[in-house]
């Protein structure tokens, strides 16, 4: 059965697992971040050669992670699943893409609420800007869920053979499923294999951390060919080598993770990894504002000074949201609200009643 290799728990706390997230989300914010800039100044700076090093792994390390948080839910009941996780990310998907909407003035230019239900639903089949990954998300979570009772190999040899096959229909949801769904599936699988990992011996790890070295100059190599003097790959060999690159750059990234959260960095990816959805929704905006003070403003004129700029204040703007919306209560923006039973509204005001008296 599928669920068989993802069975053992996977704690949704580890740090190491905290921290591939961060890493991967700090690598997505960096992709957008410097191809932005480089797009508004018309200049590709020093952090472009580290965003296309990590194109064949950012995305596929992403749901690969992803698939290591949700293994646990592949033999939970369907009703847990939806109230866990398909109700938060569904949810979350709707706000903000409203409001992000919003904030573009994108409701100036419908004509009357008729045609604004009809772009509010269509968002919802095809995700608008970066909001594709939380629509995958569901997709991925609803179909691993119902092939669990399949066995692993088989799943992910038909996941694979979707990614090789690399349909384009034009439809985000339907591509990216076809390319994405091997990485949610293999993390699933890999799950019980990784934690042991991370909780093996010193010689394991520095063995691994070897291999992580070799990984990253196959991936090298095959990003920066003319570097190494050296033709691009036949056309037809495309996908298979995006597959490739891919899953070992994926378990390179939870591979070096590990290292990580031994050290101090650790704990900081750890904290952007655990606040990864908030990030990931709310960027764009203090990106976007950002890189056009810059840019407009022309003192500084090293692109990749100003990439680098724009991808802190875009990773540290959601994180002080995030933090100041749960201040204030405002957290449904990124939670599913909640509805308390009457038995404790009651008792909450009888509560209340008690400390006035």
């Amino acid at each position: 059965m599928m669920s068989a290799s993802a069975a053992s728990p996977t704690p949704d706390r580890l740090l190491w697992a905290d921290v591939a997230r961060g890493l991967c989300i700090v690598l997505v914010v960096m992709m957008h971040s410097t191809l932005g800039v480089q797009e508004a100044m018309g200049a590709a700076g020093w952090l472009n050669p580290v965003v296309e090093f990590a194109r064949p792994f950012r995305i596929p390390a992403f749901f690969l992670v992803a698939g290591l948080f949700f293994a646990p839910m592949l033999t939970r009941s369907w009703p847990e699943l939806v109230d866990r996780r398909l109700l938060r990310l569904v949810y979350v998907l709707a706000l903000w893409s409203l409001l992000l909407f919003m904030a573009k003035g994108g409701f100036l230019g419908l004509d009357g609420p008729r045609q604004a239900a009809r772009w509010f639903l269509l968002a919802l089949i095809e995700p608008p800007s970066a909001l594709w990954f939380i629509h995958a998300l569901v997709l991925f979570s609803l179909v691993a869920r119902l092939l669990a009772g399949l066995p692993g190999w088989l799943v992910l040899a038909g996941a694979a053979a979707l990614h090789l096959l690399a349909p384009v229909t034009g439809w985000t949801a339907i591509d990216e499923f076809a390319s994405r769904f091997v990485f949610f599936v293999l993390g699933c699988q890999a799950a019980s294999g990784l934690a042991a990992f991370a909780a093996g011996p010193a010689l394991r790890r520095g063995l691994a951390g070897a291999i992580v070295l070799l990984a990253a100059l196959v991936n090298a190599v095959a990003v920066w060919p003319a570097a190494f003097g050296l033709p691009a790959i036949p056309l037809w060999l495309v996908s298979a080598q995006a597959l490739l690159l891919g899953v070992t750059g994926a378990l390179a990234l939870v591979v070096a993770a590990v290292h990580l959260a031994r050290g101090p960095a650790g704990q900081a990816l750890a904290y952007a990894g655990t606040r990864s959805l908030a990030i990931y929704v709310s960027f764009t905006i203090p990106m976007a504002a950002t890189r056009i003070v810059l840019v407009k403003s022309g003192l500084i004129a090293d692109a990749g000074l100003v990439s680098l700029l724009v991808t802190i204040t875009a990773l540290l703007a959601p994180l002080a949201f995030e933090a100041l919306a749960r201040r204030f209560g405002l957290s449904l923006l990124f939670d599913l609200p909640r509805v308390r039973p009457a038995a404790a509204l009651t008792g909450t005001r009888q509560s209340r009643r008690s400390a006035c008296a």
